[in-house]
């Protein structure tokens, strides 16, 4: 799994990615990387739908770096959604030509909930 860059001297915004077999999640960071915004969760019937939609984000808002949340279980192990992650997260890479992190969402809204309360 890619461990996220360490900031650099350019601000640039995050654009993070919940992929899903027919919608993803989107989200958005500011330039100084601190604060981050819910776009919107898009629905999808081919994943060339979702690259022209990620693409045209990217540009519009200058998004320097795409992350997308991994789903691994309970022991950090693989699951079928997992395999499919990484493959369209490399067709990302590619086709939208950013640098891609891969983040481990286990728990992730569980620990959201836990720090709302």
């Amino acid at each position: 799994m890619s461990k996220l860059p360490p900031k650099g001297p350019k601000k640039q915004k995050v654009l993070g990615l919940d992929l899903g077999r027919k919608r993803i999640g989107i989200a958005i960071t500011n330039e100084e990387q601190t604060v981050v915004f819910p776009r919107e969760t898009f629905s999808y019937k081919n994943f060339a739908e979702v690259i022209l939609h990620v693409k045209n984000i990217c540009d519009t808002e200058h998004v320097g770096l795409l992350i997308i949340g991994l789903p691994l279980d309970e022991e950090d192990r693989k699951r079928s959604i997992t395999y499919f992650v990484e493959g369209k997260g490399e067709l990302l890479r590619e086709k939208v030509g950013l640098p891609i992190a891969y983040v481990d969402e286990a728990f992730s809204s569980q620990e959201a909930d836990e720090k709302l309360r």
